[in-house]
């Protein structure tokens, strides 16, 4: 925990930007503190005790959060879901992996409302190059999750606006 607190003091978290690289506040003022759920428009992460999300960008298209803590840190986007990637390997029934060893990325699969006969692409995880771990952070992702009132925070991508919710 020290070594994460020490990388953080030293590599700040840089503020979330929006459309066009706009700034739209501080990491501080989007920051969650695991353990809690963060939620996008169809899915979410649960956060574990010691790991902090920051809002890294919010747009028309997509919302993603970085996450820090023990385990390193990485980028879970979702939205920009209308193009089908070519490719890739097939993790498990949900996940496929894509990129190089050093720069993976995996995209998680779910049947979100709009496509509840076929999955679809909902979500993409950032990896850290560290294949177990990286999978470990890929099967914590709730691809389509139905009830929202659980969530700490909720980043709203599209023409929302971001909607904070508290747990009950």
């Amino acid at each position: 925990m020290l070594a994460i607190m020490l990388l953080l003091m030293t590599n700040p978290v840089p503020p979330p930007t929006g459309v066009n690289d706009a700034v739209i506040g501080t990491a501080e003022e989007y920051k969650v503190e695991g353990p809690a759920r963060v939620c996008f428009n169809e899915g979410a992460i649960d956060l574990k005790p010691g790991e902090t999300s920051y809002l890294d960008y919010m747009g028309i298209h997509r919302a993603a959060i970085r996450i820090v803590g023990p385990d390193g840190e990485f980028k879970v986007r979702e939205g920009d879901i209308w193009s089908e990637p070519r490719g890739g390997k097939r993790i498990d029934a949900t996940i496929r992996r894509f990129g190089s060893r050093a720069k993976p990325r995996y995209a998680v699969y779910g049947r979100p409302a709009f496509s509840p006969d076929r999955d679809r692409l909902l979500t993409w995880i950032d990896g850290t190059g560290d294949a177990v771990q990286d999978m470990k952070q890929a099967r914590r992702i709730i691809p389509v999750l139905q009830d929202k009132t659980t969530c700490r925070r909720r980043f709203m991508y599209g023409m929302f606006v971001d909607e904070e919710a508290t747990q009950p």
